[in-house]
């Protein structure tokens, strides 16, 4: 059986400051991370979470405390905690519908350090398959989350190919 992975790096780090801790609760449960001076390097050797598991009564807290009272990210922790019952102690929060570009693009929103995060995977097997192998890379900023892969990228360089034989005249 292959497993697969994909690792993952995050574009640049991101200021500290610029991240609510909700935001940092959140991507911190997605992605391993370090310091990178007034900076966090988010990446993830396997690929990043969508799911996290989080204690509710800290993300009861942290949720009273943010900068961004609504937004899909907060509405859907709102949901999920009324869903909760009375006696749980743990959140499990399935982030995989709204994703990191989504976080990440509320920080570039009010972060005026950074125009852009780049979010770049690289898809990997650890048996050889023609399914385990490509990359991926999606660009958030403020306005838009753009991703292609290199799937994408074979298309387009096939299509070019393509067109640049039927350009050509025959001899």
């Amino acid at each position: 059986m292959a497993d697969y992975h994909s690792p993952t790096v995050v574009r640049p780090s991101i200021p500290a400051a610029a991240i609510t801790p909700l935001e940092l609760t959140l991507l911190t449960g997605m992605f391993e991370h370090e310091r990178d001076d007034d900076a966090i390097y988010f990446y993830s050797s396997e690929g990043p979470s969508g799911m996290v598991w989080l204690d509710i009564g800290e993300l009861k807290t942290v949720l009273e405390a943010e900068a961004m009272p609504s937004g899909p990210i907060v509405e859907t922790i709102r949901a999920a905690l009324a869903e909760a019952g009375s006696d749980e102690t743990e959140l499990e929060l399935d982030l995989s519908d709204l994703g990191e570009a989504t976080i990440f693009q509320g920080i570039v929103r009010r972060c005026e350090q950074l125009d852009h995060v780049t979010i770049v995977s690289a898809w990997t097997c650890t048996k050889m398959r023609p399914d385990g192998f490509g990359g991926g890379i999606t660009v958030v900023t403020a306005d838009q989350i753009l991703s292609s892969s290199t799937l994408h990228m074979e298309g387009e360089l096939l299509d070019r190919a393509e067109q640049a034989a039927l350009a050509r005249t025959p001899a």
